[in-house]
C-alpha cells in the first residue's frame, strides 16, 4: 500500500506551481467581464422583470457594508419640521391633521382664508 497518503505527506510534493489558483481565479473574472460586456445590462433587465426580489438581493449583496449602514435620506419639510417641535405643539399638527382629512381639498382654502382674517387682527397690522 505505497500509494496511502501519511500524514505529514503530500501526493504531489512539488505541489500546486506558484500563482495557479490566481490564475484561475483571474481566468474567471476575465470571463465573467468578457460576457457582462456583452450582454450584462440586458441579463440585469430580464432579471429585474422575471424574478425583482433575487435582482434586488443580487444588487444589495454587492453594495459594502459602510454603503449599506451610512444610506440616509433627508427628512422631509414636514418630518423636520414635526422633530423640531415639542409635544404640545405635535398634538396640534395631529389634530389639525385630523380635522383636515375630515375636510378634504376644501380644508386648505378655509386655512387660507382664517389665517388671513387672523393676520389682519394682529396687532401689529392695526398699528396699535
Amino acid at each position: 500500500m505505497n500509494d496511502v497518503v501519511k500524514r505529514g505527506q503530500f501526493p504531489n510534493p512539488a505541489g500546486r506551481p506558484p500563482g495557479a489558483k490566481n490564475r484561475f481565479g483571474a481566468r474567471v473574472f476575465e470571463d465573467l467581464a468578457t460576457v457582462w460586456e456583452e450582454s450584462g445590462i440586458e441579463a440585469l433587465r430580464v432579471m429585474a422583470k422575471e424574478h425583482p426580489d433575487r435582482f434586488v438581493a443580487a444588487c444589495v449583496g454587492r453594495l459594502p457594508i459602510d454603503f449599506l449602514v451610512s444610506v440616509q435620506r433627508e427628512p422631509s419639510a414636514l418630518e423636520a419640521a414635526l422633530l423640531k417641535a415639542s409635544p404640545a405643539e405635535q398634538a396640534l399638527l395631529s389634530e389639525a391633521l385630523v380635522l383636515i382629512s375630515r375636510l378634504g381639498p376644501r380644508a386648505l382654502e378655509l386655512l387660507r382664508s382664517e389665517a388671513a382674517k387672523l393676520i389682519d387682527d394682529s396687532p401689529q397690522n392695526r398699528g396699535s
